[in-house]
């Protein structure tokens, strides 16, 4: 299974992992986006020509504000948070802790993606 987590140093839709040699992972976008696929989408990048791809990113409007953007995201059951800071060309994926604090939904009963959203009563 492929570690996200860590602080990745960014080129416009590029993402290099500093901590884990060789994790270049790339934000792709839908030509035309649906409500179950989002306009973005996580690839890893394995070579100058082959793309494997991750999991739609959800962008997080709870937590996007004017320096940072978030996005949730799905990989192989567990549940992540990616997030860009503007300006900086640093990003980074930390796993979510869905416990208590957070709702997790598949939209619309189907497996193609998740809305995950802070519950009101924090």
């Amino acid at each position: 299974m492929l570690k996200l987590v860590g602080h990745y140093q960014t080129d416009n839709t590029n993402f290099l992992n500093v901590s884990q040699s060789g994790l270049h992972l790339v934000i792709g976008t839908r030509k035309k986006p649906t409500h179950q696929k989002p306009k973005n989408y996580l690839l890893q990048k394995v070579s100058h020509t082959k793309y494997i791809y991750i999991s739609s990113l959800f962008e997080w409007q709870e937590m996007t504000d004017n320096g940072i953007t978030a996005y949730s995201l799905d990989y192989q059951g567990e549940h992540y948070v990616l997030k860009v800071y503007k300006g900086t060309q640093k990003a980074e994926i930390s796993l979510l802790l869905t416990a208590t604090n957070y709702s997790i939904s598949s939209i619309n009963n189907m497996e193609l993606g998740v809305k995950i959203a802070p519950n009101a009563n924090i």
